[in-house]
């Protein structure tokens, strides 16, 4: 009787945090000095009027308040590529689809822009790991969170009815949410280290010059063009160390490329 109350007990903590967590993911709604939806309403005007520049600008006021969304990113992205930069065209598309990985407008300008980049440098993604773990590329960070804590809260309750009702069905019942539970856990944590860590970049400049070393004296070793995406390995003093699909290395500067994951950063 002891050790199903302490069960009990720690179900009821665990609902708690999950609880604090859940409402602490979905209230984070950063304020702006004026109403964002007059900032969209106009920046749409502006957009139809084909004034590519204003809406930008007036898009771009909403990410320097500190609102972050998907649509808001992707209609940038839609700024930039009317505008002729691919560069950040491309940079922003690639954060939208952070948040929202299954819209298909997103997809489809996504692909176009790239089709119209200069370097067409192979995906390093396999083909198969995309097809085997296609939830976890068609889901957002926020997404999985939500599919963690539901688990976390199903396999508890589970196992307390297991403890009072042992029944054959139940054991594999909440045998099989801890499984679904721990695999819900490290994908989400995969997705949240991705969004804070240092992983892919995109080239925003014409044309850059790719490096053996951090400084402007190093060999250049090749050349980069607007819109063309690497791995990055490292930064040194203001550069990021950088990893081809193809393969190829070196090190650019920091200050004509951008961090896809560093969503602040314009």
């Amino acid at each position: 009787m002891k050790t199903k109350l302490v069960i009990i007990f720690f179900f009821l903590i665990i609902l708690a945090v999950s609880a604090k967590v859940f409402s602490a993911e979905i209230s984070i709604k950063p304020s702006a000095e004026s109403d964002p939806q007059t900032v969209i309403f106009n920046a749409r005007q502006a957009y139809d009027q084909k004034d590519f520049a204003r809406a930008r600008d007036l898009y771009q006021g909403l990410l320097d308040q500190g609102i972050t969304d998907g649509h808001l990113f992707y209609n940038l992205g839609n700024c930039y590529f009317r505008l002729g930069d691919i560069g950040r065209a491309i940079l922003y598309y690639r954060r939208a689809q952070i948040l929202i990985p299954r819209d298909a407008d997103l997809a489809a300008n996504l692909n176009n822009a790239i089709q119209n980049r200069l370097d067409q440098l192979e995906s390093g993604e396999s083909g198969i790991k995309k097809v085997f773990l296609f939830w976890y590329y068609n889901s957002s960070r926020q997404e999985l969170i939500y599919v963690f804590l539901a688990l976390n809260l199903l396999f508890w309750a589970s196992l307390s009815i297991y403890l009072f009702k042992r029944q054959n069905w139940l054991r594999w019942l909440w045998i099989a949410l801890l499984v679904l539970w721990v695999v819900s856990g490290a994908a989400a944590l995969d997705k949240y280290a991705g969004s804070s860590g240092i992983h892919s970049g995109v080239v925003i400049e014409p044309e850059i010059e790719v490096r053996s070393g951090y400084s402007q004296n190093d060999t250049v070793l090749f050349k980069l063009h607007a819109g063309a995406e690497f791995a990055v390995e490292g930064e040194e003093r203001g550069w990021f160390k950088i990893h081809l699909p193809d393969g190829k290395r070196g090190w650019v500067n920091g200050e004509f490329a951008r961090i896809v994951e560093d969503l602040k950063s314009n």
